[in-house]
């Protein structure tokens, strides 16, 4: 089933799982706005297209794109826990579930065969199917470079029952890019998830980590014009002062668009980096496992604190919110002109589309 070199048939595959398929949908979508010339088709088990928004699953105006199910194996009624639906699911991917589902795929585009997967970096399979493959990363950079460099981490500082230990508080200077977060904002570790669905997650992220700097074509970052979902809107209005939130990356995005300031509660994973970005980074918000009372203690969630945090959020006369509020304005101001048409996330959407839309031989 040969493809036609003229004619791009993109294959765009979403991880069934938590928020990840309406991100990579609303990938597919700009997609194949951008490049109506191409073919593009969303891949996901049945479970999750059922779960997508009707108005999501018919886009209106996107001709060029068509929804194909990846097959799954054993029982993944919702009594299963999700780990391991989780676990079958990557099981029969890695399997060959993928590579069937891009046949497939070839098929209902009239015998055009795939010839760029954009993947769910969970998806890292697709690293194996004989086409170029660009990861999607739906979190944060720097969450990503500290799963990179993971292992040298852990060799070099601690294993993962240590990262809230004795050295949580130090700082990770000795690698470029991560110097200003804590051992104990890393992303893996304990972090309040353990059992099997940390066992899965330790997986998952160890072949992303593995096989994306070999193999991936180019990794794209979910900060793209049409990328943010309908409630960022809500953000945006005036009557919005404050954001109170676990500090996901979809919510950082949320907040920098709506100009925003944040109080930011983590739990697990990314979200320790991304509320250390708010809070010292970008300066934008605060984070309440931070030492903001400059002792060294972390502040903790209480109903007092909250209400402190968003009463200074919304009208605080100290330096401190007022800077909060200010840097927030020039945040949302540095997002509109990044996706000016000549702004950078504009073009870097265009680049997108010329790698997966790509001639080949």
């Amino acid at each position: 089933m040969p493809s036609s070199p003229s004619h791009p048939h993109v294959a765009v595959v979403a991880f069934p799982f938590s928020s990840h398929a309406p991100k990579l949908l609303a990938v597919a979508r700009a997609l194949a706005t951008a490049a109506p010339s191409a073919t593009f088709s969303f891949l996901s088990t049945a479970d999750s297209l059922a779960r997508l928004p009707a108005t999501a699953v018919v886009p209106a105006g996107n001709n060029n794109l068509r929804f194909v199910e990846v097959p799954t194996d054993g029982d993944q009624e919702e009594t299963c826990p999700v780990w391991r639906r989780m676990e079958m699911f990557v099981e029969a991917a890695e399997g060959g579930g993928l590579r069937r589902a891009m046949e497939a795929a070839g098929d209902a585009a009239g015998g055009v065969a795939v010839s760029c997967v954009v993947g769910d970096a969970f998806m890292s399979m697709a690293a194996e199917v004989g086409v170029p493959w660009v990861a999607v990363w739906t979190g944060g950079p720097c969450a990503l470079l500290a799963h990179i460099v993971g292992d040298a981490i852990r060799k070099d500082i601690c294993d993962d029952d240590d990262l809230h230990g004795a050295s949580g508080d130090e700082l990770l200077t000795s690698y470029p890019g991560l110097g200003s977060y804590r051992v104990r904002d890393l992303p893996f570790g304990g972090g309040g998830v353990g059992g099997d669905m940390h066992r899965v997650m330790t997986m998952l992220l160890g072949r992303v980590a593995r096989r994306l700097p070999r193999a991936a074509t180019a990794v794209a970052i979910n900060a793209f014009p049409g990328l943010f979902p309908p409630d960022a809107a809500v953000l945006r209005h005036p009557a919005v002062g404050a954001f109170v939130t676990h500090s996901g990356w979809g919510a950082v995005l949320e907040a920098m668009s709506g100009g925003v300031p944040m109080a930011c509660r983590p739990f697990f994973g990314d979200q320790h980096m991304n509320a250390r970005a708010v809070a010292r980074l970008w300066c934008f918000g605060m984070a309440f496992d931070d030492d903001n009372d400059g002792g060294g203690k972390p502040s903790m969630m209480t109903r007092g604190r909250v209400a402190e945090a968003v009463a200074s959020l919304l009208a605080g006369e100290e330096e401190g919110a007022r800077m909060m509020r200010a840097r927030a304005r020039e945040l949302q101001a540095m997002v509109v002109s990044a996706f000016e048409p000549d702004g950078g996330s504009t073009k870097n959407l265009h680049k997108f589309v010329e790698i997966v839309c790509a001639r080949r031989v």
